[in-house]
């Protein structure tokens, strides 16, 4: 009868003939694999029922001679996948209503009938199976007439194979397919000779487009969107309806043909974030006249048009981001005059704007013309984009503009300025505060004056950047009424006094950076029980005194901590809890704690030690006595200590030697003592990381007393202490090189929640490029310490 295995499931059935009743005895069975025994027959399956634990079922190539099959079918309680292919099965007779009995209750989720003889008629009780159907296999049946709506209404279907049967596909004319799990290649799809509208956008498609199809098309509507088809950009001349085609984040590669320039009925053009590349010429846009969106943005495409070139078009949607636009203004721009959406950045325009270009169109929603190299004064904006329902977004930013910043409507909802050359007063805010501002960016200008205490009339104020200015005088109090506000960065300013208690009143902040000023005063108790979802808290640089507030170590979302350089006395504040597990649930996200360069005493609380998520921790320049922290080594994913500049005494703690992610430390100006810890890590340290302690000894510092007797005779030192020098080196270049590359990955992270898309990408791309950078690098290096081990070995033996 077979053999039945530890996890219920029976082997392959090997006998012939009839499949035995008494299978219904195998109470405890999961799965039931008969396949492929063509000589098996089921004369009866009122037996199945039985097995209430059965969650597979395979008959394929089993010959079903029972016409109630299914009513035992739907009476198996856990059944979930079934298999009955090539099993030729009868007519079932069945009724509608005993079907539609207790149907939600059914698991059934995989259902596989290909060639099984099906006609039209299994659709009247195929939809009443189950509610939970994620694949369906119909193939090679007879099944004819129209393709059911009612697949449309399947919310959990992935997969559906209704091919080689004789449905009508004539009548089909719209198909909406989007967010599903469809996966596969693309099949030939003008066969579907009436499809208008077909909507496979954000599914698993793979595999690149025919390179022919079989007919013309009627297709209008084409989104395969969000997919990951590869190859060469589609010909698509057969599909001369297509007003609509979404083609944008997957992956074609190559340049966009010509003959996409006989799409003459084409409106909406989108194949952005793509693998594009080579020129965009007259031939390509100049029969596009229907044409109202044009997206090409991310791809490496360069446009080479005539300086006299008139477009037959007039676009709602340019969206040019990432292309190769060329270094002056481009002259077709001029004759675009209603569009809603501009996007321009990172396009390699260089010079003044022209006086046309500020002619902007009142139905602007969204202006970008970040990143490029443009200069010059930006003119008066405030009569444009007064119609009351837009609210547009411009960005300005990292660019060369200068002068005085312009005037602007007051309807805005974000305006980004930074990284130019600004001058004077931010007194402009005053005039454009409105409800519906969500974001405000004005960092790294040369802007002054005071903060103006008008900031209450941005009720929906998320972002606010100020950083890096020459901005001074108090904080106003109407920061508090920025009830909305989630990043608040008045770095690198002259801002003095107190930070306004109002502050308090921003419970949703998540970034408070305010160092590089002059605000003193002690830290507010507040931070810590009002801001509890601050992840960046940055008060570094500036005069602030008194202790640390213990409830700072409540933030429980905090990923960045900075007090450094400011007049902090004390101890520091880790010791108001007892439990391991309360140290990870509150400050369990903690990545940086810096409290370098204040006045904070006696040791380093053994808790801090339980921080296991901490990379970096900086408390140098302090004057702290006690050892390095006893248990430091359950700080795995530590990548940086600096614990310098303080007055620690004794010897170095052994747990250090299991920190195996360490890659930069500190320990020199101390009173530290004793032998370094034997490990991979810290004798791969630079002799600097230590200097500074008088008596500590041992690699890569000088010997200690107790090894020199067991110094091995004949050995020359000084070759020893030359490729020391060579060592030192090397040492340091990595040193940097790991430092480096901690910081801009780190900070990145985070900082890129306030940054608008375009500088994402750009930021992301020269990060990307500067990693790379460091991998080669330290591959070269450490080559090199191979080498230079290898003769040190040679020497010594």
């Amino acid at each position: 009868m077979g053999k039945l295995d530890r996890a219920g499931r029976l082997g392959q059935w090997l006998g012939l003939g009839e499949i035995p009743h008494i299978l219904g005895n195998l109470t405890r069975l999961q799965i039931l694999d008969l396949s492929l025994n063509s000589r098996l027959v089921v004369k009866n399956l009122e037996w199945l029922p039985h097995l209430a634990f059965l969650r597979n079922l395979d008959l394929s190539l089993v010959h079903i001679e029972t016409v109630n099959w299914l009513q035992q079918i739907i009476k198996s309680p856990s059944l979930e996948h079934l298999n009955l292919e090539h099993c030729n099965v009868p007519e079932p007779i069945i009724s509608t209503s005993h079907l539609s009995s207790n149907v939600s209750s059914r698991l059934l989720s995989s259902l596989n009938l290909a060639d099984t003889g099906l006609s039209s008629s299994a659709f009247r009780w195929l939809f009443n199976l189950s509610t939970r159907f994620t694949s369906i296999d119909l193939s090679s049946n007879h099944l004819a007439g129209r393709i059911p709506e009612a697949f449309g209404y399947m919310q959990h279907l992935e997969f559906i194979d209704l091919a080689t049967n004789i449905l009508e596909e004539k009548s089909l004319e719209e198909l909406h397919l989007s967010n599903n799990h469809l996966c596969g290649s693309l099949p030939d799809i003008t066969r579907f000779s009436s499809l208008k509208s077909l909507y496979l956008r954000e599914n698993q498609l793979y595999g690149s487009f025919v390179e022919s199809y079989g007919q013309t098309s009627k297709i209008e509507f084409l989104d395969l969107s969000l997919n990951q088809i590869t190859g060469p950009f589609p010909n698509l001349t057969a599909f001369s309806a297509l007003r609509e085609l979404h083609l944008n984040n997957n992956q074609f590669k190559g340049r966009l043909p010509q003959s996409i320039g006989r799409l003459s009925k084409l409106e909406m053009l989108r194949v952005e974030s793509n693998f594009m590349e080579g020129p965009i010429t007259e031939s390509h846009l100049s029969n596009l006249s229907s044409l109202r969106v044009l997206d090409l943005s991310y791809n490496s495409v360069s446009f080479q048009l005539g300086l006299n070139w008139l477009p037959p078009f007039e676009l709602d949607v340019i969206s040019l981001s990432h292309c190769k636009i060329g270094t002056h203004f481009p002259q077709w721009l001029r004759t675009q005059k209603n569009y809603s959406h501009l996007d321009i950045s990172f396009a390699g325009i260089s010079g003044v704007a022209p006086n046309w270009f500020w002619d902007l169109s009142p139905e602007m929603m969204h202006f970008s013309i970040s990143n490029n190299q443009i200069s010059g004064e930006v003119p008066d904006l405030s009569s444009k984009f007064v119609k009351e329902t837009n609210y547009p977004t411009m960005d300005f930013s990292s660019n060369n503009f200068s002068g005085l910043v312009p005037s602007f409507s007051s309807n805005l909802e974000s305006l980004n300025l930074s990284k130019n050359k600004f001058v004077g007063s931010i007194s402009f805010l005053c005039k454009i505060a409105n409800a519906l501002f969500r974001t405000i960016d004005l960092s790294n200008n040369l802007l002054s004056g005071e903060l103006h205490n008008c900031l209450m009339g941005f009720e929906e104020l998320a972002i606010l950047n100020l950083a890096n200015n020459n901005l001074y005088g108090k904080i106003p109090n109407s920061i508090g009424s920025l009830l909305e506000i989630q990043s608040l960065q008045l770095r690198n300013n002259n801002f003095t006094g107190d930070l306004p208690t109002s502050l308090k009143n921003c419970g949703i902040l998540q970034i408070l950076d305010v160092g590089g000023n002059k605000l003193s005063g002690e830290i507010p108790l507040w931070i810590g029980s009002h801001l509890t979802f601050l992840v960046v808290l940055s008060l570094r640089l500036n005069k602030f005194n008194g202790s640390i507030p213990q409830n700072l170590c409540h933030l429980n979302k905090i990923h960045i901590l900075d007090l450094s350089q400011n007049s902090l006395s004390g101890e520091i504040p880790l010791q108001w809890k007892s439990s391991e597990s309360v140290y990870n649930k509150t400050l369990g996200l903690l990545k940086i704690i810096d409290f370098s360069k204040n006045k904070l005493a006696r040791k380093v609380p053994e808790e801090i030690a339980q921080l296991d998520e901490v990379l970096s921790l900086n408390l140098s320049r302090n004057n702290i006595t006690v050892n390095v922290i006893e248990g430091i080594g359950k700080m795995e994913k530590l990548e940086s200590l600096d614990l310098s500049k303080n007055q620690l005494t004794g010897r170095i703690s052994t747990s250090l030697a299991q920190l195996h992610f360490l890659s930069v430390l500190d320990l020199s100006s101390n009173n530290l003592s004793g032998k370094i810890p034997s490990s991979t890590q810290l004798q791969s340290f630079d002799p600097s990381a230590y200097e500074g302690n008088n008596e500590l000894c041992g690699p890569p510092l000088v010997e200690c007393p107790e090894d020199r007797d067991t110094r091995s005779p004949g050995v020359d030192h000084s070759k020893i202490n030359n490729l020391d020098e060579d060592d030192k080196i090397l040492s340091s270049g990595f040193y940097m090189c790991v430092a480096s590359g901690f910081s801009l990955g780190f900070w990145g992270v985070i900082f890129t929640i306030i940054l608008n898309q375009s500088f994402r990408d750009a930021y992301f791309q020269k990060l990307t490029n500067f990693a790379i950078w460091i991998s080669a690098t330290i591959v070269m290096l450490l080559r090199r310490l191979k080498v230079l081990w290898s003769w040190r070995t040679s020497t010594l033996h």
